[in-house]
């Protein structure tokens, strides 16, 4: 099923702005795919050491990636009204 196109005066989200060029264009998807895997190679250990270790580093890390997506989410929904 085709989703709904945007109305003119709906403007699209930055996320659409920024990340739908990757996924329509399959040349850009390998840059894609490495984008999200250095996100995980940097989530990973900082995840392992703040629960196996308690490093208070590891979990200042993991709080900053937490708050950083929900105001990025926060500002997203509050855009869209």
């Amino acid at each position: 099923m085709a989703e709904p196109e945007p109305q003119p005066d709906e403007a699209p989200s930055q996320a659409e702005h920024l990340l739908l060029p990757f996924v329509q264009e399959p040349m850009l998807r390998p840059l894609l795919i490495v984008a999200m895997l250095c996100v995980v190679a940097f989530v990973t250990p900082a995840l392992v050491l703040a629960v196996r270790d308690r490093a208070l580093g590891a979990q200042a890390a993991i709080l900053a990636v937490v708050l950083l997506a929900g105001s990025g989410i926060r500002a997203e929904l509050r855009k869209r009204g």
